[in-house]
């Protein structure tokens, strides 16, 4: 049991991106146990451990802060943007972290579904958001400025740089952070709080 002690009701034990989590059953019976515990792994197959966690035990916080993949779990769960712009705010924040921590984007990554497509996502979201902060963004828009050939190209890609910006800042609305404190741990600063865009 996870605190050790023994009592009549069951738990299960899951774990996803090396979260831990055990979750009573609210049962004794074995067989009704089996039946909750393969429910609640299919939908952390399809939510995600965070979700699963907030929506069964919404006053508890894990104590270390979330990573890219449990925050963007739990924000799609309280959102209301459209499930298409969610997926643009998304692609935008995975390409700005894999930026920052010089994750390799092979184009086989694009191949929705594909070993190579999910090895690249969970490398990113496994990586912490107090980890992501102002300076670490400002020297990845200067590098990805710097690195284009012309003065037309920096142009260009400074347009890019700041629509992706725009676009994985707006994953931290006051109307997705407000429910989020209340079932995630979130740094201090929190990512793109004191970066600007053109």
């Amino acid at each position: 049991l996870p605190n050790g002690k023994t009592t009549p009701e069951l738990y299960v034990r899951m774990k996803e991106g090396g979260r831990d989590a055990w979750l009573c059953l609210n049962t004794a019976n074995r067989t009704d146990a089996a039946r909750d515990a393969r429910d609640l792994w299919q939908q952390v197959q399809v939510k995600g451990l965070a979700a699963v966690l907030a929506e069964r035990r919404p006053d508890v916080r894990p104590a270390r802060v979330a990573s890219v993949g449990e925050y963007l779990t739990a924000a799609q769960v309280v959102t209301t943007t459209r499930t298409r712009t969610f997926a643009q705010y998304e692609t935008a924040l995975r390409r700005i972290v894999a930026g920052i921590f010089k994750i390799d984007c092979p184009s086989s990554r694009f191949a929705a579904g594909s070993p190579a497509n999910a090895e690249w996502r969970a490398r990113i979201d496994a990586i912490r958001l107090d980890r992501i902060n102002a300076t670490a963004v400002k020297a990845w828009q200067k590098a990805e400025i710097d690195a284009a050939p012309d003065e037309s190209a920096r142009d260009a890609r400074a347009h890019s740089v700041s629509s992706n910006v725009r676009n994985a800042r707006a994953l931290f609305s006051e109307g997705i952070l407000s429910e989020l404190r209340k079932k995630l741990t979130l740094p201090a600063e929190l990512p793109f709080s004191e970066v600007k865009v053109s």
